[in-house]
């Protein structure tokens, strides 16, 4: 069987949704296309509003376009789930299971066995330096360790297509920052396709291989590839000069 050559696309959606008392629907996307490669880190950034979760939600099947096709893994969305993984940016996690068992719940539905299941929620577990807590509760990890649990929950499965909606944006600034740099050790391993959205524009230069801004209206204002190899070191790459000026350059496109 021939891969795809899109892991996901869209082709000239419009989403419309019909707000109580308005006298005519709001238009979040007009129009708009979208093609993630295999593999490919795509990391989305705009102003709260212009589209940036619709377009996760339409991956998902979650949301049905007013217009356009949707695609993933060459299907409807919804006929492609078992090759998506979707991170949310509170952790979700079950209550009344344990760490370990959390991590575990896809595979447990998917049929996968018990001793499978342990090996590969363990290994996510150590990579993710949760070693120690998988027989806690969520009630006894902090918000850090809980939203790195949901991580290995969602990776867990090895989705095609991983979408993720400002993950990280609940964690301070340290937990925040050592997160992202596990998550992307994870992601330089296997290599997933992702669709990550935040409005963190220095989050977006540190993960991604492809940036897009949005603008309100769900307009792309740029679509380029980010010049940084991997694999990366996010504690040293925004202190250089390239990372700098790029920086400086897209803020000023996104206070237009």
């Amino acid at each position: 069987m021939t891969s795809p050559t899109h892991v996901a696309s869209l082709r000239g959606v419009t989403v419309r949704f019909n707000g109580a008392g308005a006298a005519r629907p709001t238009t979040i996307l007009r129009d708009f296309s979208l093609d993630v490669a295999p593999g490919e880190f795509l990391v989305i950034v705009g102003r709260s509003g212009c589209g940036k979760t619709t377009v996760l939600n339409l991956l998902a099947g979650l949301l049905d376009a007013s217009a356009g096709e949707v695609r993933v893994m060459d299907k409807p969305p919804r006929q492609a789930r078992h090759h998506l993984g979707y991170m949310f940016a509170r952790d979700a996690l079950v209550p009344s299971r344990t760490a370990q068992e959390n991590v575990e719940i896809g595979l447990e539905v998917r049929g996968v066995g018990r001793q499978q299941r342990r090996a590969r929620s363990q290994e996510l577990m150590n990579s993710l330096g949760l070693a120690g807590a998988e027989s806690r509760y969520p009630w006894q990890l902090s918000q850090g360790m809980r939203q790195r649990v949901a991580l290995a929950r969602t990776w867990a499965l090895e989705p095609d297509l991983i979408l993720m909606d400002e993950p990280f944006a609940a964690l301070d600034a340290q937990t925040r920052e050592s997160a992202r740099a596990q998550f992307l050790q994870l992601w330089e391993r296997q290599r997933s396709s992702v669709v990550f959205v935040t409005h963190d524009l220095t989050e977006a230069l540190l993960l991604g291989d492809r940036l897009m801004i949005m603008a309100p209206g769900g307009r792309i204002i740029e679509d380029m590839r980010l010049p940084f190899p991997h694999p990366r070191d996010p504690a040293e790459l925004p202190f250089t000069d390239e990372f700098r000026a790029l920086e400086r350059k897209l803020k000023g496109w996104l206070s237009d």
